[in-house]
């Protein structure tokens, strides 16, 4: 059938911060805050700081703050931005 549109509901759609921020507090409190990454990219022009957005500092700074208001302690959020990347990087 050419030309037939087929879609999905909530096909191509990533889910909010709010929900991201959800899943990734739940991950660190069910125990697996050592084998967590945190990365992001900015694919809208919108994302970029000359454009108002936040540029790169949206892991380190908003995601960060967000992760302590939903009760992560900032030692926990550290390790997570600073020694897995280092140890990653040094096991690979």
């Amino acid at each position: 059938m050419i030309g037939l549109d087929i879609t999905f509901p909530g096909e191509g759609a990533s889910p909010s911060v709010s929900e991201t921020l959800k899943a990734v507090a739940g991950l660190i409190r069910d125990g697996y805050s050592e084998q967590l990454l945190f990365s992001h990219d900015l694919f809208l022009k919108q994302m970029w700081i000359k454009n108002g957005g936040n540029g790169f500092a949206f892991v380190p700074t908003i995601f960060r703050d967000s992760l302590e208001y939903l009760g992560i302690s900032a030692e926990e959020v550290n390790k997570i931005l600073t020694d897995n990347p280092a140890r990653w990087l040094c096991d690979s």
